[in-house]
């Protein structure tokens, strides 16, 4: 099954939205049985969150592994040790981070870490390799048809409507040169081309103080908000190569 960019990058934002909160359960109290009673549950809607969406968006070759996820949260239910343990190593969110993380980048890499994710022994029940190899499968076929990805990108060079033909000559070689789709509406674009300048003015800002150690909690929280925006406005008028570069900021 073929995914255009702006469904591959619906279906990454939600799934990112599911492994953020499936992570922060972990964070949630233990210490008293409805506390462990909140704690299951709260694993239980998400997990559920993941075949609604697969659903959603008609991606047959997620549905049965979302179903596969589903199931092995529900036969934690009498095992709140093991359900507790899966949420602080990880099991149950970085396997979503690396679908999401591969619907946008198309990565070989990325490809390997998420099928070793889905068959970590520490799974109560194993992943059927032939789910498993459809959903790789559906990866692959969309790698092999997308013309717009390039992860070896040295430079992004935005180009608006027109450059004058001496910008144009005066562009490096090297440059990875990107225009938006040309059915993008013209509000849509120029809303782009408003905003977008200075948000990632504020990220390289928040990214500088980060890398001189100088950032709080408040500040990594801040920059990924704003690469999660730059994000999502550059998928949205067609600019994948920036959506891909920001969600690696994110």
């Amino acid at each position: 099954m073929h995914l255009d960019s702006e469904t591959k990058t619906a279906i990454a934002e939600e799934l990112e939205d599911v492994a953020m909160e499936l992570a922060n359960i972990s964070q949630l109290p233990t210490a008293t049985e409805a506390d462990k009673e909140q704690y299951f549950k709260s694993t239980q809607v998400e997990s559920a969150r993941l075949v609604n969406i697969a659903k959603r968006y008609d991606y047959k070759a997620l549905t049965p592994v979302t179903t596969w996820a589903h199931s092995n949260v529900l036969i934690l239910k009498a095992d709140f040790k093991q359900l507790a343990k899966n949420h602080e190593t990880g099991l149950f969110s970085t396997w979503i981070e690396l679908l999401a993380a591969t619907l946008l980048q198309q990565d070989d890499e990325l490809s390997s870490e998420l099928e070793a994710s889905l068959i970590d022994s520490n799974w109560k029940s194993a992943i059927d390799k032939q789910i498993l190899q459809q959903l790789l499968n559906s990866l692959s076929t969309d790698k092999a048809e997308s013309t717009t990805q390039d992860d070896s990108i040295e430079q992004l060079v935005i180009l608006p409507k027109a450059k004058p033909a001496s910008a144009q000559k005066n562009t490096h070689e090297s440059s990875y040169r990107l225009a938006p789709d040309d059915d993008v509406h013209p509000e849509l674009l120029e809303a782009f081309y408003l905003e977008t300048p200075d948000q990632v003015i504020e990220v390289a800002k928040l990214i500088r103080t980060i890398s001189a150690g100088d950032g709080n909690k408040e500040t990594h929280q801040s920059a990924a908000r704003l690469a999660h925006t730059i994000k999502g406005s550059s998928a949205v008028v067609g600019l994948d190569a920036v959506a891909s570069f920001a969600h690696k900021l994110e």
